[in-house]
């Protein structure tokens, strides 16, 4: 229905930015300085009543240069719902957004359910405030920050309805599992999209259980060709009597048979 709504706004006759804008709702927005100017960033609905959860999305995203004329933004080119991504803005008030080679870039989440978010990339001319082209990027994540030559997102696996639990014998001692896949976080560059494993390191709920990052690596089958991780099964198992926690890290799921190399605290 909300699809419906947008592509019924966006075949209007002869309708204008303006137009689309006076019949659609707010949902969030945002400042960022490029160059000399100040652009408000907005995030517009086609629906004034909606669910919690969808205060935020919209179907529509203007910018607006001080108190000039509105400009719908190719970034929702696509149907959906749209929001801000948020992290932590150097160049903006509350969306990521910051200089990546050359020109004004701003992340935004396309919605996913029930999966992570779809990562979105709007450019704009850093010199005039134009809208440059958009980037649909195939990186679902949760998380993004500026870094100093571009960005950096946390990004995810499609999620599952196959997880696997169970019991577990570690060391002559029962264990309850659950396995779980880890995030990457994924660096947004001039030279492109790479895995960061750095920061993959750092981000990492069980860091404490490795000694170096190298180590990390390893266990985690990281490929320096491809720059990228093969083991992004993750098995979690506890014994609460024994008060011990493992973890072990494999290409994907598994039958258990005694000879696994996990790791204990």
């Amino acid at each position: 229905m909300t699809s419906l709504l947008a592509l019924l706004f966006s075949m209007t006759v002869m309708a204008t930015d303006q137009d689309i804008f006076e019949k659609s709702y707010p949902r969030d927005n945002s400042f960022c300085q490029m160059g000399s100017a100040k652009v408000e960033i907005m995030v517009r609905g086609a629906q004034l009543h909606i669910e919690p959860e969808d205060k935020m999305w919209g179907e529509f995203v203007f910018s607006r240069i001080s108190n000039g004329p509105v400009t719908k933004l190719p970034v929702t080119s696509e149907s959906g719902l749209y929001r801000l991504f948020q992290g932590n803005p150097s160049s903006c008030t509350k969306v990521v957004g910051s200089l990546l080679d050359g020109k004004f870039a701003v992340l935004f989440q396309k919605n996913n359910r029930p999966h992570k978010n779809q990562v979105v990339i709007q450019y704009f001319d850093p010199k005039t405030s134009n809208a440059l082209e958009t980037i649909h990027t195939p990186y679902l994540a949760d998380k993004a920050m500026v870094k100093s030559n571009g960005f950096l997102i946390r990004t995810h696996l499609p999620n599952r309805s196959d997880i696997e639990m169970g019991k577990v014998l570690i060391k002559e001692k029962k264990y309850l599992f659950q396995d779980h896949r880890f995030p990457v976080w994924v660096s947004i560059s001039k030279e492109g999209f790479s895995v960061d494993p750095a920061t993959t390191f750092e981000d990492f709920t069980y860091k404490a259980f490795f000694k170096t990052i190298d180590e990390f690596k390893t266990l985690a089958g990281w490929n320096e060709a491809e720059k990228s991780f093969n083991n992004r099964t993750l098995y979690v198992a506890i014994n609460h009597e024994a008060k011990s926690k493992c973890i072990l890290l494999v290409k994907e799921k598994q039958k258990f048979t005694g000879e696994e190399a996990w790791i204990c605290q």
